[in-house]
């Protein structure tokens, strides 16, 4: 179990100024936040990916496991914060690579 002192948040240099939370010890899980048009293209091919997912188990594509929107006032005036749940590529045992 992560305690939350060991949560380490990177925050991208990018455009979109998009934020990494990992733990530090590496983990399994990540959470990358999103925009709302990446959002939407994501929800749209999400069932077509998982399905990619189960007949290619050794792929090295980072499985995604959600994409959320959390709403963090009551006013439409503030847009939600949307992201994404992913397993870590980098967690991966090279051995267990075909």
């Amino acid at each position: 179990m992560t305690h939350i002192e060991q949560i380490d948040i990177k925050i991208s240099t990018g455009k979109g100024g998009a934020f990494f939370i990992e733990p530090t010890d590496g983990g399994r899980l990540m959470i990358k936040s999103i925009t709302k048009p990446e959002f939407e293209i994501i929800q749209s091919f999400l069932p077509d990916y998982y399905a990619y997912l189960l007949m290619n188990p050794n792929t090295c594509l980072s499985p995604i496991l959600g994409i959320f929107k959390l709403k963090t006032a009551e006013s439409d005036s503030v847009p939600p914060i949307c992201f994404m749940l992913m397993r870590n590529v980098l967690d991966i045992d090279p051995t267990k690579l075909n």
